[in-house]
């Protein structure tokens, strides 16, 4: 039945082809025999003459198993969930100012196969590592291009968060040998890599003096710390991925015991200040009450999510620091970017895999200058750029794990940026922004953070 109604996606989703449309949901078919299906939503600006000449932006998100819906309606969307006390459910919709989509038309994909909208009726539909990710991305693209010709020679970008830093870097890198092949045909720019988990036994290794410097723990719980990621890194040497997987979890468990509940995505909370559970109830309710029968019947919101990460669970440990610099080598633009105050992919880490990178321009680049980011109507820098050939880092001051969530103007400037958007220049942080970015980071609550799986 499934397979008789995606025919009917995708042949609903050639009606947009040529449109830039402004806002578009549908399915592409990643595997006919295991009916495996990528979910994935286009959002524009308002502006139509606008999408017609704006560069299209991939994202990512993370885990492995997070919708990528995450970013649409917390961090980069047209349209943001906020926590309201007052309205059903406990949340509201309303206009981002620091939308994403002033500067692009933006592609969000529920990836790998399984998260979130995205599903598969076989368990051989699930991924097991991060190149056969990558090559179900270059496939799907290929497919998406096919669909949606109107992007055919559009710049594209490829963004992402926290496990989808290494998704992205393992399909960037596919994507350029594709393009090499001459068998995809993409107008490539480069990606951006935001707090990606690009190498986890680095991340492992840069708790214990990240915690000790940061008053969280105590010099007898860094060695504890410490010494789990040697455990974790042996595991990997001896090629016991799942075992480097569970000494990962034990690692996350010790700390969060040890430091009373310090949230992972921003070191300044003690508490889960997103309203990531409110956006379940919105996409299991009302978001997929209004796609109505585009989401087959028999599929539900975040229902094999779980067996994702599961099915990963021998790959999520395994570095992409290799696929980073082949992007490099193949001449396209690299562009990391880390939250000043995030735990999980802290600067530590960051800093610890761009030096493995073996790239001829790394001395270069350390070289070079290192500028203050500052919005004209701002008095404190919002963060600092450096960058040489094709590789930059952007480290953004007041923001953990998730950047565009939690210092949004600057999120916007760097994104601008990078996509080479006019609109860049014309970017204000505004009181309601400065405000937010004051407010109940520094206030404990009775909530705790709740553990999560992946990253």
């Amino acid at each position: 039945m499934k397979s008789i109604v995606m025919a009917a996606l995708v042949a609903s989703a050639v009606v947009a082809a040529s449109t830039f449309p402004q806002e578009f949901y549908g399915y592409i078919p990643q595997n006919v025999a295991y009916n495996s299906n990528f979910f994935y939503a286009i959002r524009g600006n308002s502006n139509a003459t606008f999408r017609q000449s704006a560069p299209l932006v991939l994202f990512l998100q993370g885990g492995p198993g997070a919708t990528s819906l995450f970013s649409d309606y917390l961090e980069t969307g047209p349209e943001k969930l906020i926590l309201s006390s007052t309205a059903p459910g406990g949340y509201a919709l309303v206009e981002r100012e620091h939308a994403w989509t002033n500067h692009a038309n933006m592609l969000y994909v529920d990836n790998p196969i399984g998260t979130g909208f995205s599903y598969t009726d076989d368990p051989r539909g699930f991924s097991t590592d991060d190149n056969e990710i990558a090559n179900n991305l270059v496939d799907f693209l290929t497919k998406f291009l096919a669909i949606h010709t109107e992007y055919a020679t559009t710049p594209f970008w490829v963004f992402c968060e926290s496990y989808g830093g290494k998704m992205t870097a393992y399909f960037g890198a596919a994507l350029a040998q594709a393009i090499a092949k001459g068998s995809i045909s993409v107008n490539f720019k480069g990606v951006a890599l935001g707090d990606g988990w690009v190498d986890p036994i680095d991340c492992m290794y840069s708790y214990a003096p990240y915690l000790t410097t940061f008053s969280q723990v105590n010099p007898a719980q860094a060695k504890e710390i410490t010494q789990m990621a040697s455990y974790a890194q042996n595991a990997l040497e001896q090629g016991n991925g799942t075992q480097a997987t569970n000494w990962w979890g034990n690692q996350q468990s010790y700390i969060s015991l040890v430091t009373d509940n310090l949230n992972w995505y921003n070191s300044l909370y003690y508490y889960d200040y997103t309203a990531d559970n409110q956006l379940d109830v919105f996409l299991a309710t009302n978001f997929t009450q209004k796609l109505g029968n585009t989401i087959p019947a028999g599929v539900s919101y975040n229902n094999q999510s779980n067996d994702v990460f599961a099915y990963m669970g021998g790959s999520f440990m395994k570095d992409g620091i290799t696929q980073v610099k082949n992007i490099l080598d193949a001449g396209y633009q690299v562009n990391i970017y880390t939250g000043q105050v995030d735990l999980i992919v802290d600067v530590d880490c960051m800093n610890a895999w761009v030096q493995k990178l073996n790239w001829p321009y790394l001395d270069a680049f350390y070289a070079s200058p290192r500028n203050a980011l500052q919005l004209p109507n701002d008095l404190n820098a919002g963060g600092f750029v450096q960058s040489a050939n094709n590789l930059t880092i952007w480290n953004i001051n007041k923001a953990g794990h998730m950047v565009p969530l939690d210092n949004p103007p600057y999120a916007e400037l760097m994104m601008a940026t990078i996509v080479g958007s006019e609109g860049a220049k014309d970017i204000k942080i505004t009181e309601q922004d400065k405000a937010a970015m004051r407010e109940g980071p520094f206030h404990r609550r009775a909530a705790k953070t709740s553990a999560k799986r992946g990253v």
